[in-house]
């Protein structure tokens, strides 16, 4: 795989500093390897201020393509978007999708589970008052069972559940954000990871990934 970097704009690196040859230098790479070539350029490049025709490097190194010196970040960026671009088999990073899904089934449940335990708790707190006022007031064990249906009755008319339907509404929110096709970023958020694991594939017409 290459990336070019000179001054036309043509190149996957560019800048308009004038030191800078049209085409001043390519980078191949591999997956272990990356070599930086000079091309015949007017005024050199340099790694870690010594001129080279070409050399391996890594991308902590100093590059300079004449007076300018190159963004490693801004490099290491467009290396990896050529990686990505040429890369179809994405098995092991829709494999660490695996845990992202989970951690969502884990968080519904636990929404839903709070609001299960929260509408126990008021129905047992309205049955122990009811129950208490009607021994008070009637002296009569044999209420309780009214009491007890009065109670279910009077929480189900009564408490409202609580913001369940946002909660979940930003968790889902959050899955569409991280739940996506690691080539093109498409959201995977409507169906579960069991089913693109079977499915094998991106939605996305246009993307090539593949996972097993």
């Amino acid at each position: 795989m290459r990336v070019t970097l000179g001054r036309a704009t043509t190149n996957n690196y560019t800048t308009d500093d004038p030191s800078v040859s049209n085409s001043h230098a390519y980078i191949e790479f591999d997956d272990t390897h990356i070599f930086i070539h000079d091309t015949n350029s007017a005024n050199g490049t340099f790694v870690n201020n010594i001129q080279i025709i070409k050399k391996e490097i890594d991308l902590t190194n100093q590059i300079k393509l004449g007076n300018h010196l190159v963004d490693n970040k801004l490099l290491n960026q467009i290396i990896h978007q050529q990686k990505v671009a040429l890369q179809t088999d994405f098995t092991k990073e829709f494999q660490e999708l695996e845990p992202v899904y989970n951690q969502y089934i884990k968080n519904l449940n636990k929404i839903d589970t709070s609001e299960k335990n929260r509408l126990i708790l008021i129905r047992l707190v309205i049955t122990a008052v009811l129950m208490l006022l009607v021994f008070l007031v009637f002296g009569k064990p044999s209420y309780m069972i009214f009491v007890g249906l009065v109670a279910t009755m009077l929480t189900n008319f009564l408490i409202k559940p609580s913001n369940v339907r946002e909660k979940k509404e930003d968790i889902q929110l959050n899955l569409s954000d991280d739940f996506v096709c690691p080539k093109c970023k498409t959201s995977l958020a409507n169906k579960s990871w069991k089913y693109w694991k079977k499915n094998g594939s991106c939605p996305n017409s246009k993307c090539n990934a593949t996972w097993q």
